[in-house]
């Protein structure tokens, strides 16, 4: 099979240069995009988080520069100044060069079928996201506004956090493995459970029918996660929170949601929300994953016992018909 990068060290390190500084710049265009008006500057949806942690663990530490590179031109463009695009770049970067060393430390797994590995996540989460923060802002101190804005660190910390936690499972697992085979079956519970999802989560925030009488679709909303968990694993409920994050955040943002009058409050809201949901379902995916496979690994040492003892009765047998 043809490697799907150069062979050659120096060549496979410029290709994944290029493309992880492309993917990171064009991902932290979109993010800003994700700003309300008249916020005060946190970027409380920060996608790119999630892609700067999953290039550095997974393509090395080594390719730092060029997130920091992709990121500062796009501030540029944007119109930032060069000092402030520089520490907003620098504070970045730092957060996912952080994020990606506590993974590798813990001995994280992008398959995220351990415990370990999603309680690898949640402290990469937020540790990096504060060290970035307290990055950010202090740039804008020095370079933007003199006195301190508690609400821009604040605001950057819960963004960047429950990002990692809602976006960052879906781009680990999925790059790392993109691709399955399911059987028939499989695929039509799949598109029954996910399609339920996205049913519900539109008509929460796309639309003002966000409950059922005085029942809010939130707690509907549940039983599917719960079902998504259980039959399709850390791939699975990956896609869900990734589903959650962006039909929610869209819908606040674009004004279609019941709550869209305040944008920026509701997407504080909002993003409290999905970080909850993240850790409540990572952490109940794990533990449900760590339990099939401890119930089969305890099904083959219950079917070597049973063979040790048949050979050990077959050959007692033997020896009994011998004598």
């Amino acid at each position: 099979m043809r490697p799907y990068f150069p062979s050659h060290p120096a060549l496979t390190y410029v290709v994944r240069f290029v493309l992880l500084s492309l993917l990171y710049a064009g991902t932290a265009w979109l993010s800003l995009t994700f700003l309300p008006p008249g916020a005060s500057g946190a970027s409380l949806v920060w996608p790119v988080a999630a892609v700067g942690l999953a290039g550095l663990l997974l393509w090395g530490l080594n390719l730092w520069p060029a997130l920091l590179l992709g990121i500062f031109m796009v501030l540029i463009a944007r119109g930032f100044t060069p000092p402030l695009a520089a520490g907003v770049s620098l504070g970045n970067t730092i957060e996912a060069l952080v994020g990606a060393y506590i993974l590798m430390r813990v001995g994280f797994h992008p398959v995220m079928s351990r415990l370990r590995d999603t309680l690898g996540l949640i402290l990469a989460a937020f540790i990096s996201s504060f060290i970035g923060a307290l990055a950010i802002s202090g740039s804008a101190t020095l370079f933007y506004n003199p006195s301190f804005n508690p609400e821009l660190l604040t605001g950057l910390w819960l963004g960047h956090t429950v990002s990692l936690l809602s976006f960052g499972p879906f781009v680990l697992r999925w790059t790392y493995r993109p691709f399955f085979k399911k059987n028939w079956r499989e695929m039509l519970e799949g598109f029954a459970v996910f399609g339920i999802i996205f049913v519900l989560v539109f008509l929460m925030f796309w639309t003002p029918h966000g409950s059922i009488g005085r029942i809010s679709l939130i707690y509907v909303l549940i039983l599917p996660l719960i079902w998504a968990s259980l039959r399709t694993g850390p791939r699975g409920i990956s896609l869900a929170l990734f589903m959650l994050a962006v039909v929610g955040i869209t819908g606040i943002l674009w004004g279609y949601g019941p709550v869209s009058a305040n944008a920026t409050g509701a997407l504080f809201g909002v993003q409290t929300l999905i970080g909850t949901i993240s850790l409540i379902f990572l952490l109940f995916t794990s533990l449900t994953e760590e339990r099939k496979e401890a119930v089969l690994a305890l099904e083959d040492h219950v079917g070597k016992l049973e063979d040790a003892l048949e050979k050990i009765s077959s050959e007692d047998r033997a020896k009994s018909n011998f004598i």
